[in-house]
């Protein structure tokens, strides 16, 4: 297939936005398709068991969804899919790191083969020296950034281009405001 479609919204309703790519040397260049109606998923699709997911990857029809084309890797939490990358978002400081929860992202990440990066945000309040001396020490990437001073943006905006990525982490890290 030279064109496919991305599911990027999903909900119990199987009903969703499609987003349209191309596949170029390997690569997805996906991009909003302008005045599509939401489309609705054959019933035969939904018979076999197949929850549809954001980020995965289907044919069209006619408006409606055709076939779910196969993933390369899922998570159940948050439901999606075809995933490259899952950005695990610490708070250096309020609240506190909690290093069983960020191990266990880690190892999500590991075993369904998506690339970890750790994101130590709210750098600016406080040392994250510790922090990033306990996981700089392991194979990931490590990034202290600053999102409300917009300091360290930057290169986490470079480290997501051209990816589908996951940004994961407790409540009141700085996800949305990293966004």
């Amino acid at each position: 297939l030279s064109t496919l479609e991305m599911v990027v919204a999903s909900s119990t309703v199987p009903t969703m936005s499609i987003w349209r790519g191309e596949r170029r040397e390997g690569r997805r260049d996906i991009s909003r398709i302008p005045n599509l109606p939401r489309r609705t998923a054959r019933k035969n699709i939904l018979k076999k068991g197949a929850e549809l997911r954001a980020g995965d990857y289907v044919t069209l029809g006619d408006n409606v969804i055709e076939e779910l084309l196969p993933r390369k890797n899922s998570l159940i939490r948050p439901p999606v899919s075809n995933i490259d990358k899952l950005l695990i978002v610490i708070a250096v400081r309020n609240p506190d790191p909690c290093f069983y929860n960020i191990d266990k992202m880690i190892a999500v990440a590991e075993y369904h083969g998506i690339e970890p990066v750790i994101i130590l945000n709210k750098s600016d309040f406080e040392d994250s020296t510790g922090v990033a001396n306990v996981y700089g020490a392991l194979p990931y990437r490590v990034y202290n950034v600053s999102a409300s001073e917009k300091n360290g943006t930057d290169v986490v905006a470079n480290e997501i281009k051209g990816c589908t990525c996951v940004l994961a982490g407790v409540s009141g890290v700085g996800k949305s405001t990293l966004l």
